[in-house]
């Protein structure tokens, strides 16, 4: 009887790092914050909300006044992510220009910039105190979606490597050698 309990308390000796290095899947830090649509990510003193994250059929309406440039090329299709952008601080501040998608295999895909000329498109400039991208009573405050677009263009692959995660990274401080970083999970 002795011969059992010994293999098994070695067996369990054997278990155990394995899973306590379980336990540190899926985290990215110690000060990773999990986000998710509709939840406001603070960067820079700007506010960034996402309304909703869907699939672009450029082809129908109301995609089509979205998006007047050419169909993604084949085996591609078009996301617009929708958001609010609100400078939170006393002092102007100027939000970002270039966010990035990452699937679960660590693809990234760049936001595509639209013409001045889209009027739903988001178009990043300096925000005075408390002012927003879209401004309101703007077409991108009115549309079904209540937000600025940015437009991705993501191979049909990405929907498979889920969860996609919109990657929010602030100015570079020289100071401290440190960006503000927030990560928002994207409800597709």
């Amino acid at each position: 009887m002795a011969l059992p309990r010994v293999l098994l308390v070695v067996f369990l000796a054997a278990l155990a790092p394995l899973a306590l290095s379980g336990c540190e899947l899926g985290k990215k830090g110690a000060d990773h914050e999990e986000i998710r649509e509709g939840i406001d990510a603070e960067v820079d003193g700007v506010a960034y909300n996402i309304y909703i994250t869907r699939q672009l059929n450029i082809r129908q309406p109301p995609d089509e006044d979205f998006y007047q440039g050419p169909e993604p090329p084949p085996g591609f299709v078009y996301y617009g992510v929708f958001l609010k952008t609100c400078n939170i601080t006393d002092e102007n501040q100027m939000p970002i220009e270039r966010f990035i998608i990452e699937d679960t295999q660590g693809n990234e895909y760049f936001n595509r910039r639209l013409p001045e000329a889209n009027t739903f498109g988001y178009h990043a400039k300096e925000l005075a105190p408390q002012e927003c991208i879209p401004l309101p009573g703007s077409a991108g405050d009115f549309n079904p979606t209540g937000g600025a677009m940015l437009l991705f263009e993501l191979p049909v692959q990405a929907q498979q490597d889920r969860p996609l995660e919109l990657q929010l990274q602030g100015t570079y401080d020289l100071l401290k050698k440190e960006r503000t970083e927030k990560t928002i999970e994207l409800d597709i």
